[in-house]
């Protein structure tokens, strides 16, 4: 049996109103020079010229970027109101459409920093949604947002809350546009107030942030009854780089379930999808395909486990998967 499709699973963004405003770090040259640069093509690298041109360091370039984001680009508020996990648009369909959600948002800070060649990553994690109590569980990851390394600093990137705020009042959904630049380049220490990895390595700490201080009534960064055991996270990104991709997210996203048992949906999904791309390969080696088998069979426990029912369909698929796999691994001599 050859299984010939991956899942792309992403939740739509959760919010809650920035505690920040407009401020003077808004360059209004700049903003008006960015919105007088349409949206002429769908492809937002022949964009990126034009829209970095007056920046003459890198950082100054991606500002430009984000201005121009927020200028031209809305957020989609009929797609964030579906239920259930939605497929995550391509750069080229938001630029048609012109609205995003969070993950179409950091798509442009990942094409700008690839134009720019600023390192940097996608981060998916908890945000406190519309609603949220302290003390409440994440059983899912809600966000994604973006670390850069610049000057010599790991810093945070989040286009979409850092482009307005949404309001809810029952059925009203309404966003207002406004530049929030606490959002842009920021500290690490500072995004932990709004935001959390859902790998803890990810949150740049020493001693990271538990769950537990994340969801706390008081947040109090200098608490060290709310930060966990010590990681050397420097080394760990480090090592990262070495990886194979699908390694590099399992690993990941094993630290990730470890650091919040409540959610195994990401580990989910990177056994699965690793486990598909192996058995795609018709001429996967016998390794590869007892890793397959292996992923298959550590997915199905998850699976049974987690309370997302979009996932549940994949238990189906992860047994015939083992029994693809176990049958093919018997054309191998021992």
């Amino acid at each position: 049996m050859k299984l010939n499709f991956c899942v792309l699973f992403f939740l739509a963004s959760a919010f809650f109103k920035p505690a920040f405003s407009q401020t003077a770090n808004t360059d209004s040259a700049d903003l008006e020079y960015v919105k007088n640069i349409g949206i002429t093509t769908t492809s937002f690298e022949k964009l990126l010229p034009a829209i970095t041109k007056p920046g003459i360091t890198a950082e100054q370039k991606l500002k430009l970027v984000y201005y121009w984001v927020y200028a031209h680009i809305d957020f989609d508020t009929q797609r964030f109101r579906e239920s259930g996990p939605l497929q995550p648009l391509s750069t080229q369909e938001t630029l048609k459409s012109g609205r995003a959600l969070c993950y179409e948002y950091n798509g442009f800070v990942d094409i700008a920093c690839s134009y720019l060649k600023i390192p940097g990553f996608d981060i998916e994690g908890y945000v406190k949604y519309y609603g949220f109590e302290p003390g409440d569980s994440f059983t899912q990851n809600n966000h994604i947002w973006h670390a850069v390394y610049i000057n010599g600093k790991w810093k945070m990137i989040d286009f979409l809350w850092g482009s307005g705020s949404l309001t809810i009042k029952g059925d009203d959904y309404k966003f207002k546009k406004g530049l929030h630049p606490s959002y842009f380049l920021a500290l690490p220490d500072d995004f932990l107030k709004t935001h959390l990895p859902a790998d803890p390595v990810f949150q740049f700490q020493e001693k990271p942030l538990t769950m537990a201080g994340f969801t706390a009534k008081d947040y109090n960064e200098i608490d060290n009854e709310k930060r966990g055991n010590y990681i050397n996270y420097a080394d760990s990104i480090k090592a990262s780089y070495k990886l194979p991709v699908a390694d590099n997210e399992i690993k990941s996203a094993l630290r990730a379930y470890k650091f919040n048992p409540n959610n195994a949906d990401q580990l989910i999904i990177v056994y699965y999808n690793a486990a598909v791309k192996l058995m795609n390969n018709d001429k996967a080696s016998k390794d590869e395909l007892t890793k397959a088998k292996s992923y298959f069979l550590q997915d199905i426990p998850l699976i049974e486990k987690t309370p997302t029912k979009e996932l549940k369909p994949l238990l189906q698929v992860c047994n015939r998967g083992v029994a693809s796999a176990s049958l093919r691994l018997k054309k191998f001599k021992s």
